[in-house]
């Protein structure tokens, strides 16, 4: 269950008590607040079945392809599994009207869209790279996902960013079938795609009037910032032949940009339909942090235990006191986490070390004390 529920909850109950609002308004105040929540957790609800369910019909396709693969050849195993994808799709985008439906239908339209893309990595078998059925495959595959995308900008704030993603997937998949080109060369044309997109995006963003940018622009571009740690990672170890050093170091480069996008739309950005978004980003993004500060650790500096101890627990305090200042829970909860990681493993690399154990009770300690005293007030409930 949320804080936010109780801390309103908690507030109805002080301006009842001090006679800012009546009796009769507290009762109402407090059946719309319980309405809500209810109404969340039934949300969440959907998304876990809709997401189990999308499993489920994974599953129900593989029965069904151990019996009929063998009954068939190549090509209609191809046309099977890519009509299914596009039947799978349709029938998401027909749920997307009502609410109540909305987490089956996304499920559904990323299922479909996946079962398209193995389908053309699986005409591999009938058409190898380069022929002309694997040009036409590849080229249908690409339009039919831009297609897709246009439609889901005029009705969803959450699929275009999908579809952004699985763009890039289907471009390096159609880039390999229909012209063999060396992976090298996909990966420097997917940085440029990426890049034209995201700029794109951005200056949406940043020309947005009052009323913000549409809901979409902002979760699209927040796609791409993601997608782009992928495409950082494998353009240093693949297209540019960097050692691990230098591909890390290449992600905390591309990690310092996200996290001042996600600083600008909590502090400057003034996007209304970011309120929400840009503190999840900021949990991501410190849990995102714990594995690649280990990896900055142990590759770029390749120094002492007491490196990833600054690096990892070091950032989760700024993580802390940012989240606390702002009243960012989720994000306090990550770097909580983030700070235990990192004392956890400064722990283990010192086992036996008196000075070690004797630190970690102090801070222990000092964790305690600051529960009790953080913020001046005692008499806070809960």
């Amino acid at each position: 269950m949320s804080d936010a529920p109780s801390a309103v909850h908690a507030a109805i109950d002080r301006w009842e008590e001090s006679g800012l609002i009546s009796v009769e308004l507290a009762l109402r105040l407090r059946e719309e607040v319980s309405r809500e929540e209810e109404e969340s957790g039934l949300l969440r609800s959907r998304y876990v079945l809709a997401v189990t369910g999308g499993v489920l019909a994974f599953i129900a396709g593989g029965v069904f392809l151990s019996w009929a693969w063998p009954r068939m050849t190549v090509e209609p195993r191809a046309a099977l599994v890519a009509f299914s994808g596009v039947a799978l799709q349709l029938l998401g985008t027909r749920l997307e009207w009502r609410d109540r439906w909305l987490p089956a239908s996304y499920a559904m339209q990323a299922a479909g869209l996946t079962l398209i893309l193995l389908a053309l990595l699986y005409s591999r078998e009938a058409w190898p790279a380069g022929d002309a059925g694997a040009a036409v495959l590849a080229t249908l595959a690409v339009v039919w996902v831009v297609v897709s995308s246009a439609r889901a900008i005029l009705r969803s704030p959450v699929m275009p960013a999908v579809h952004l993603v699985f763009f890039l997937a289907y471009l390096a998949v159609a880039l390999r079938r229909a012209f063999d080109l060396e992976p090298e060369t996909i990966l420097w044309i997917l940085d440029g795609v990426l890049l034209l997109e995201a700029a794109v995006l951005a200056a949406f963003l940043r020309r947005a009037g009052p009323d913000g940018a549409p809901p979409w622009v902002l979760t699209s571009f927040t796609a791409a910032l993601y997608a782009g740690f992928v495409l950082v990672g494998f353009t240093g170890a693949l297209s540019m032949e960097w050692d691990a050093a230098g591909t890390v170091l290449a992600l905390d480069l591309w990690f310092v940009l996200v996290l001042g996008f996600a600083l600008w739309g909590l502090h400057g950005a003034g996007v209304p339909a970011g309120v929400a978004w840009f503190p999840r980003q900021m949990t991501l993004l410190v849990l995102a942090w714990i594995p690649l500060g280990f990896l900055t650790a142990f590759e770029v500096v390749d120094g002492p235990p007491e490196v990833a101890l600054l690096l990892v627990a070091g950032a989760g305090v700024l993580a802390f006191l940012h989240g606390d200042r702002f009243r960012l829970r989720g994000e306090m909860t990550a770097a909580a986490l983030a700070f235990i990681s990192g004392a956890w493993y400064w722990g283990a690399e010192r086992a036996g070390a008196l000075g070690a154990v004797g630190a970690l009770v102090v801070t222990a300690g000092l964790l305690f004390w600051l529960s009790g005293r953080w913020g001046g007030r005692e008499d806070v409930p809960g």
